[in-house]
């Protein structure tokens, strides 16, 4: 085995005179020693260079992306005693550029038909895979480790419709988002065929993966670049790349650009693919080789993956695959998102009923166990999602998911009455599959929590704690309020003292916005036109700012807002106070703004509301708790949690003005 490695090392990059001679030395000494060695792992170009072949040589041969393995490969048929064939046709084949065809079937006809059975199938771009499914049934394997679900999720609409992969990974709540899209309105097309390029579409993203590199959301994230039409795309965002980022950074992020082709079998933690195309002149991609291309391309990505286009679902056919990527990622589906306000204030209605033993629990829940634990833990001030799908493609259910910024907890409600013996070992089942994924459980008996609830859900705090799972209220942001304003006081939430009793009263989201509205005292002797009357084109001027319990005031003072848009202190002797923090103060808010307010909010990108905070704070624009009201504006769209009117209101006149100052929402 040594005299064979030391033969490989002397053939070099095999141009010297002697390199047959050290070939011929080499397969000698490794037929001599192959039966020393019990597995070999090597490309197959190699194996030829190495191996006398003889038939039946080897037990087992493996042959892992056999779609991309060509006539050459028929001869492990001969080597092997049993060949496995490991591979996907809906993925890239033998691409044969240049072949003639038509030598290739006079050539077939000459030698191998009526002599061969299906002779016709033996041409160029037909793989191994291809034949050895015409030999065997096919054991098909749907568990899907590299993608999360919504990436994962186009190629089964795509190609695995009848049977999709089943995405084992389940990315933290915090973790990137999957899918983001990035419009290049002023893209156009330059050169013809495989030379075709977008200059605007491979500078944005360059620029996009060059913050990418600088921010800490991708700290140590591998990144790729696919071109989706052409080669000479994918060659020009890699020149800019040398030019914008170090030999080092490009290296440790394994930053590759390429076609589709360069990463079959490869991935990346973050993949950025050019659409490329571009009006006027747009041919539909409808071929079947065109949608493994797309297949291969979409599924590289890990955690990440981004789409630029210049091109615009109108100027695309319904027939087109980029339409049908397009689509689907301006529009991914997604796992179900936690119940809005409404919905909880009804669950808890019906929970405190003493009807509820009478009727079926409320929807989306199995039972009324159910509804109790998702209570419990809701009143902690934890988020919580009930009848959870991580496997849409499978149809599983998790009865609760709580969720923390970087882990989630799997919560299974084992009630007597609804999970007997024939069902206990099916869910069983259910969780190891889902372990596999990454998934953690924890498990309670309804025997054991109607005994005792709080014994029986200690343990469950103790795990989430472990886990790192805080309630909301507790949660550290992303973005830090400092980042937008670094003289505004810490964030200090009502409990969040770090101690066992903050953690056991933390108020919910639901809660907090209920608490919110309750601080509102309307001044005595004022009417409800004077809400209606309060004067937004204010806002809008600059000529003050709303007094609301979100924006840190310092003073027990308050104020509310006269028609005229002047400022006026409002007589304490006469309002009833209300509690706010450890101290009695007295907030006169009248309710400003319209309903649809919060949902034009809600309509701006929440990542929008951030950046205004930063270019903000970099421009000395607006006042620190204007800059303070769009911070959080951004975080409770991120978080889930409303808004009210009139924050709303507020945010959108400040929007307004920084729009009008030379603030853009474009890309980057």
């Amino acid at each position: 085995l040594v005299a064979w490695q030391q033969r490989m090392q002397k053939i070099g990059k095999g141009t010297g005179k002697y390199v047959a001679q050290y070939r011929r030395d080499a397969q000698k000494y490794l037929d001599e020693c192959r039966s020393a060695v019990p597995s070999w792992v090597i490309p197959l170009y190699r194996l030829f260079e190495t191996i006398r072949p003889a038939p039946g040589m080897f037990d087992v041969v493996i042959v892992d992306e056999a779609s991309q393995c060509g006539p050459e490969s028929l001869v492990l048929f001969y080597l092997a005693k049993k060949l496995i064939v490991v591979g996907d046709d809906q993925q890239i084949s033998p691409d044969a550029v240049g072949f003639d065809r038509n030598l290739v079937h006079q050539l077939i006809g000459q030698h191998i038909a009526g002599e061969i059975p299906v002779a016709e199938s033996f041409d160029v771009d037909t793989s191994l895979f291809d034949h050895a499914a015409r030999l065997q049934d096919r054991l098909v394997l749907r568990e899907h480790f590299r993608s999360v679900p919504e990436i994962i999720r186009f190629s089964n609409d795509l190609c695995y419709s009848d049977t999709p992969l089943i995405p084992l990974r389940q990315g933290s709540p915090e973790r990137l988002e999957p899918i983001q899209v990035q419009h290049v309105p002023g893209g156009f097309r330059k050169g013809e065929r495989q030379r075709i390029t977008n200059p605007p579409e491979a500078a944005a993203i360059v620029d996009k993966m060059v913050k990418c590199c600088s921010s800490p959301e991708y700290e140590g994230k591998t990144m790729g670049v696919v071109s989706l039409q052409g080669d000479d795309q994918a060659k020009l965002i890699e020149s800019q790349i040398m030019e914008r980022l170090e030999g080092r950074e490009i290296a440790d992020r394994n930053i590759v650009c390429g076609n589709p082709y360069s990463f079959q079998g490869d991935e990346r933690d973050v993949m950025f693919l050019s659409l490329v195309a571009a009006p006027p002149r747009m041919a539909p991609l409808a071929k079947h080789a065109d949608k493994r291309r797309f297949n291969v391309a979409a599924s590289r990505a890990r955690d990440q993956m981004w789409l630029f286009h210049t091109v615009t679902l109108n100027e695309l056919s319904r027939h087109d695959i980029r339409y049908t990527l397009l689509s689907y990622c301006q529009k991914p589906r997604e796992p179900l998102s936690p119940l809005d306000e409404d919905r909880v204030r009804e669950i808890e209605t019906l929970a405190s009923s003493h009807r509820r033993g009478r009727s079926q629990a409320p929807e989306p829940f199995g039972s009324w166990f159910e509804v109790d634990i998702f209570l419990e833990i809701l009143h902690r001030g934890y988020r919580v999602i009930p009848q959870f799908q991580p496997m849409l493609e499978r149809g599983f259910r998790i009865d609760l998911v709580v969720e923390g910024r970087h882990a989630r907890l799997a919560v299974e409600c084992d009630g007597d009455a609804y999970h007997g013996l024939d069902r206990f070992e099916e869910d069983l089942k259910r969780q190891r599959e889902l372990e596999r994924g990454g998934w953690r459980f924890w498990r309670i008996r309804g025997s054991q929590y109607y005994v005792d609830p709080q014994t029986a859900l200690a343990p469950l705090w103790d795990v989430l704690d472990g886990m790192g799972i805080r309630p909301v209220s507790l949660e550290p942001s992303q973005l830090s309020e400092r980042d937008v304003e670094p003289d505004l006081p810490a964030e200090s939430p009502e409990g969040a003292k770090g101690t066992p009793e903050a953690s056991e009263h933390s108020p919910s989201p639901t809660q907090r916005s209920r608490d919110a509205d309750e601080q509102v005292v309307q001044r005595p002797g004022e009417t409800e036109k004077n809400e209606s009357a309060c004067d937004t084109e204010g806002y809008a001027a600059g000529e003050y700012e709303p007094n609301a319990d979100f924006l840190h005031e310092e003073s027990s003072e308050s104020y509310g807002t006269r028609p005229g848009g002047n400022l006026a202190s409002f007589d304490n002797s006469e309002a009833e106070p209300t509690q706010r923090d450890d101290e009695s103060r007295l907030t006169h808010r009248p309710r400003c703004g319209s309903e649809d307010s919060s949902e034009r909010v809600a309509e701006v990108d929440r990542e929008v509301w951030f950046a205004l905070a930063r270019w903000a704070k970099e421009n000395d624009y607006f006042t620190p708790k204007g800059r303070s009201l769009l911070y959080k504006i951004g975080r409770n769209l991120r978080a889930g949690w409303p808004i009210t009117a009139r924050q709303a209101e507020y945010a959108l006149s400040l929007r307004k003005r920084a729009l009008e100052a030379g603030f853009s929402e474009g890309p980057g």
